[in-house]
């Protein structure tokens, strides 16, 4: 059983550069504008709509194990407010979290299928992370609003497509991919086994289960480092640079750039690594969870304090 993280907060565990591009993005003037759109829209109203016609709500009743991972995940990482789960039938191994003032997760039935418990925390905990750490509006301007205006769908554009995709797609795109590293954290919280999140970062990068061994594991790790040690002539600078940005994939199948929503699986795992190996993960894992909240501003303050560290309320 996981040890439950008591008052986590997500900036225990957020990455440097998911702040980073964050402080960027939220500097591009054209950003307020578009987050006011989504809201006009009613955006998140209709994946609402879309989930509870077209999906199966996971409940104790029709899913127990999954129902009761996902309930342990929750606690793990000392979330209340529990999203709603819903499965959707797809055999990658996937999952999103979706919905501002609700939020949401779809899991997808490869992962129930593919993964272990272990592995299915980690994955939970993952998309509990984007929710915990309030990216989901975010993400959803850059999977469904920005697509639309780039489009140039008349209803969507109303006079700023061009700003949208000069000037706010790129640091959006960036800052997307950057929360992932945060969530990576959060999931490896949740499921407090390193070799379940390798698991799970094999799976994406196509390994077959009977294949996951511990040699497995381990060249899976060197070929992530031998890939960051590279050194790095122009011509690799540029096509990696391109590559973390837009799909070459893509490119090639469909003849036009498509962003990039996710980092590389093998930098994901050297990420999370590099984080493990710096004692930041058993230092959250480890340390004292005994806080006091204040009940006026809702500030953590350490077990004792007589005033809240923000407020001045009294909390003894």
């Amino acid at each position: 059983m996981s040890k439950i993280l008591t008052a986590l907060d997500p900036t225990e565990y957020e990455h440097e550069l998911d702040k980073t591009a964050l402080n960027t993005l939220e500097k591009i003037p054209g950003l307020p504008k578009l987050t006011k759109k989504f809201y006009e829209l009613g955006v998140e109203k209709l994946i609402r709509i879309e989930y509870t016609g077209q999906y199966l709500s996971i409940n104790k009743n029709n899913f127990p194990r999954v129902f009761d991972l996902y309930m342990q995940a929750c606690s793990t990482l000392d979330i209340k407010d529990i999203p709603e789960l819903y499965i959707k039938f797809d055999y990658s191994v996937n999952a999103m979290a979706s919905g501002v003032e609700k939020p949401m997760i779809m899991l997808h039935s490869g992962a129930i299928d593919l993964l272990d418990d272990d592995e299915l925390l980690f994955v939970l905990g993952h998309e509990l992370g984007h929710i915990k750490s309030g990216h989901v509006l975010y993400q959803m301007l850059g999977s469904i609003l920005v697509p639309l205006v780039s489009m140039g769908v008349q209803q969507f554009t109303l006079g700023f497509g061009g700003l949208v995709t000069e000037g706010l797609s790129v640091p959006l795109y960036h800052w997307i991919r950057m929360a992932e590293f945060t969530c990576d954290r959060a999931g490896l919280l949740c499921c407090q086994k390193k070799e379940a999140a390798l698991g799970v970062f094999m799976k994406w990068a196509g390994v077959p289960i009977k294949y996951q061994t511990k040699d497995f594991e381990k060249e899976f790790v060197n070929q992530a480092n031998r890939f960051q040690e590279q050194d790095y002539d122009s011509m690799d600078k540029f096509v990696k640079g391109i590559s973390q940005t837009y799909s070459v994939e893509y490119l090639l199948q469909l003849g036009q750039l498509v962003p990039v929503s996710h980092p590389w699986t093998l930098l994901r795992a050297k990420r999370l690594l590099e984080w493990i190996d710096l004692g930041k993960y058993d230092e959250i894992l480890n340390s004292s969870r005994n806080f006091v909240i204040c009940s006026k501003c809702g500030q953590q303050n350490s077990e004792g304090s007589k005033f809240c560290a923000n407020c001045g309320t009294s909390i003894s």
